[in-house]
């Protein structure tokens, strides 16, 4: 159809490539003048705003090439999620960290309980750059930075404010991909002192250097309970709901605060045990008490 009305035309360039392209006539079959096509649906914002936002935040609008415009992504985020809904936003290329400024600045706007996860490679950014300069040694330092200083411009703008116009809790974590805390059992080792030898140094499950926040972040993500799970700190345990998490070495007392408590399941390294009969004594007792207990 569109070839019968003249509308395509195949053109061929100078190394004898053809190319297809359609034509648009200043004028309808009618005789009325076309009217012009919309350039974009959000015709408001520009790729400017990113940059001076940039330079707005770090004082320099070198530290990140062509960054996207807040304006543009909360006018897709407010297209797109309701603010009284549990929204998470995922940007798995966060760069500056645009979409976490948009969600954090739009949540103070309209009182949203949005929530975003930013994802950025800790891609070494050049040795003669602005941003190696300012101290960022990757584009992920600068995403974090960016982040945490939206977060200390809100906190001035709210000072003098009731607290009951604070819409949002300020705040975020920042985790990046490691090694387990764990030692990995080897299943290619034969022989049976070689067995003997890595079963001794599995009494300790977890590595020598490893930290407790390093271990319980690990922990909740391998028990399905994920990141944004809130827990506290209460003498030697981590306690997220029903689930209590110890790492340190074992005392009578803890037996009585877990008895005399509704959890439904605890877990404990190895290593917190002196001796197998402590830890089987301590299994039978929970055991009879419907607690599940998890030796790591």
């Amino acid at each position: 159809m569109a070839l019968a009305k003249g509308e395509i035309a195949f053109l061929k360039d100078k190394e004898g490539n053809w190319s297809v392209n359609s034509k648009q006539y200043l004028r309808d079959e009618q005789g009325i003048i076309r009217q012009s096509k919309a350039f974009s649906i959000i015709e408001d914002v520009f790729t400017q705003h990113g940059t001076n936002e940039v330079l707005e935040i770090f004082g320099n609008a070198q530290i990140f090439s062509f960054p996207k415009p807040t304006t543009f992504v909360s006018k897709l985020l407010s297209i797109g999620t309701e603010k009284k809904e549990d929204h998470i936003v995922l940007d798995f290329f966060a760069g500056s960290g645009t979409t976490a400024q948009a969600v954090i600045e739009l949540n103070e706007e309209d009182g949203g309980n949005r929530q975003f996860i930013c994802v950025q490679m800790p891609e070494i950014v050049e040795a003669d750059s602005e941003a190696f300069k300012a101290g960022y040694k990757t584009i992920a330092d600068i995403t974090k930075a960016r982040i945490s200083k939206v977060i200390e411009k809100i906190s001035r703008e709210r000072e003098g404010k009731l607290e009951l116009e604070a819409k949002q809790n300020l705040g975020f974590n920042a985790y990046k991909l490691a090694e387990s805390n764990f030692k990995i059992w080897r299943s290619d080792i034969q022989g049976k002192d070689a067995i003997l030898e890595q079963l001794r140094l599995f009494q300790s499950s977890e590595k020598s250097d490893s930290q407790q926040e390093n271990m319980l972040t690990e922990l909740l993500l391998k028990t399905g309970l994920g990141l944004g799970v809130q827990y506290l700190q209460e003498q030697s345990f981590y306690k997220v709901g029903n689930l209590w998490i110890c790492f340190e070495k074992f005392q009578p007392e803890m037996k009585e605060q877990i008895l005399q408590s509704n959890v439904q399941k605890v877990i404990f390294l190895n290593s917190c045990f002196s001796s197998d009969a402590e830890l089987s004594n301590l299994q039978l007792e929970l055991k009879e008490n419907d607690i599940n207990l998890v030796i790591i």
